[in-house]
């Protein structure tokens, strides 16, 4: 049901029920993007990066992973997908390639020492993307390469949440209850 206003030049809607179901996860959705009108990707506890037809409600790709998926991100300027884990790494993810995932960044001495709970493509440039995990770190990757540009202790608890601000400012939110803002120098 849509209802909208006549005193307002802003219309309210109110719907009801969802317009569009998507089908075929096999466990809890942790992180969902929408890049395209019509393409939405997800992710979760399947381990699985899923892509769905938003007219059909089709999930016309599934890229298997080997951990479950805690967050995921599109980046308009790569066409890369990047997604977080719980084994403490990042994986990119070509959705042309109907494969494995194209990279899994560092998982030694460079890697998260907890889950990663957030990535983020900056919206300003086509490689650096910026993580965040439970060990309370952000972390500025390069797409071309495997080690991070960056790490930052932000937080004194858990990392939760990463964004961009243009491009070199990061905000991340965390279990201690602060936001802390970051400017990241790329020389």
């Amino acid at each position: 049901t849509e209802t909208g206003t006549t005193t307002d030049t802003t219309a309210k809607y109110v719907v009801d029920e969802p317009s569009t179901r998507l089908e075929g996860a096999m466990g809890p959705v942790l992180g969902i993007c929408w890049p395209h009108p019509f393409v939405v990707y997800a992710c979760g506890f399947d381990r699985q990066v899923r892509m769905w037809d938003v007219k059909t409600g089709v999930n016309s790709l599934t890229l298997p992973g080997q951990a479950a998926a805690t967050s995921i991100s599109f980046g308009l300027g790569s066409n890369l997908i990047a997604t977080g884990h719980t084994d403490k790494t990042v994986c990119l993810w070509d959705p042309r390639k109907k494969g494995k995932s194209v990279m899994k960044m560092r998982t030694g001495s460079s890697s998260h020492k907890g889950f990663v709970t957030d990535v983020s493509w900056c919206k300003h440039s086509s490689h650096k993307l910026a993580s965040t995990s439970h060990d309370g770190t952000l972390k500025v990757w390069d797409a071309r390469a495997r080690d991070p540009l960056h790490t930052i202790k932000s937080h004194d608890g858990k990392g939760l949440c990463v964004d961009w601000w243009g491009p070199s400012m990061l905000a991340t939110g965390g279990s201690d209850n602060r936001i802390a803002a970051h400017l990241v120098n790329f020389k």
